[in-house]
């Protein structure tokens, strides 16, 4: 029981501190393949991108010694559901309620990534999680797929556009 407390919080403080260390070096350096795996402007789907990418490095860092299917298919599991909520989070905040933050949307990707955790686990043990394993990698390699394309062929939508309080600056002069 211990181990998987500590598992847990090891999970969840990995993915935050690659989440952030991925976006810190591309603000660094811009334009580079990096753009694949982090937000490159503040629109609603690359906010999201922040949910996929650090969780699964996380998420296979901490079970390449663990080997236990059960809980690597858990933990999996939220980066492939987090994507999902933080564009609904995110698409609510930015498009309903006008606001853009971006220390609100590191608290929402936090909070939204601990309770996903927290969750994962919990389900760590059931049946489920012991046979969801092909279906939840398939998903991430879905949503793998379609974050790169989406990156490399934006679409002209409103969830793709930089939105909020600054909509005539460039994506890269926002300042949330």
């Amino acid at each position: 029981m211990k181990y998987s407390v500590r598992q847990c919080t090891g999970i969840f403080l990995t993915t935050v501190a690659v989440g952030a260390a991925l976006r810190c070096v591309y603000q660094v350096a811009p334009g580079t393949v990096l753009g694949l795996f982090v937000p490159v402007n503040e629109s609603v789907w690359e906010l999201s991108k922040i949910a996929l990418w650090p969780a699964v490095a996380a998420v296979l860092l901490w079970h390449i010694r663990c080997r236990d299917r059960k809980s690597l298919c858990a933990y999996l599991m939220v980066p492939a559901a987090l994507p999902v909520a933080l564009l609904f989070v995110y698409w609510f905040l930015r498009m309903v309620c006008g606001i853009c933050s971006g220390l609100l949307d590191a608290a929402v990707w936090v909070c939204l990534l601990a309770v996903g955790y927290l969750t994962a686990h919990a389900l760590r043990r059931t049946q489920f999680a012991s046979q969801a394993l092909f279906m939840v990698c398939v998903l991430l390699f879905v949503w793998a797929f379609v974050y790169t394309l989406f990156t490399l062929q934006p679409v002209d939508l409103p969830l793709f556009r930089p939105a909020g309080l600054y909509p005539a600056m460039a994506p890269a002069d926002l300042p949330c």
